[in-house]
């Protein structure tokens, strides 16, 4: 446990520069989520504007029912991918974040074991 006030100065300070570096962490990853996230919206965009081309050139019914299916199945597609990517961002940035705190929470269990023994 502290034994004295320059312990727990260095301790409070330690504690800060952790919860500084997980608010920077976060900051940062969940940056590039959001520059992901966008960039794929923008692409939806223009995949809906290529799809509308092609449906509007389709000659026949059978053909429209057709090019529906396959921008149904490929929008599908890349959704759940982009869901996975987004959700793998996430995690990683989620787990980088914690680590400045997880370590100063061991540190803390560790000085009340200490102090039991």
């Amino acid at each position: 446990m502290m034994k004295s006030y320059e312990d727990l100065v260095k301790f409070n300070k330690d504690n800060l520069e952790a919860a500084t570096t997980f608010t920077e962490t976060l900051s940062k990853g969940m940056e590039e989520v959001y520059r992901e996230a966008f960039g794929y919206a923008g692409k939806s965009v223009d995949t809906a504007i290529e799809a509308s081309k092609a449906i509007a050139s389709c000659k026949t019914p059978v053909e429209v029912a057709t090019v529906q299916s396959k921008i149904f199945k490929d929008s599908v597609e890349a959704f759940i991918a982009q869901s996975r990517k987004v959700t793998e961002m996430t995690n990683t940035t989620l787990k980088s974040a914690m680590e400045p705190v997880s370590a100063r929470s061991r540190e803390l269990m560790n000085s009340f074991s200490l102090k039991t023994a």
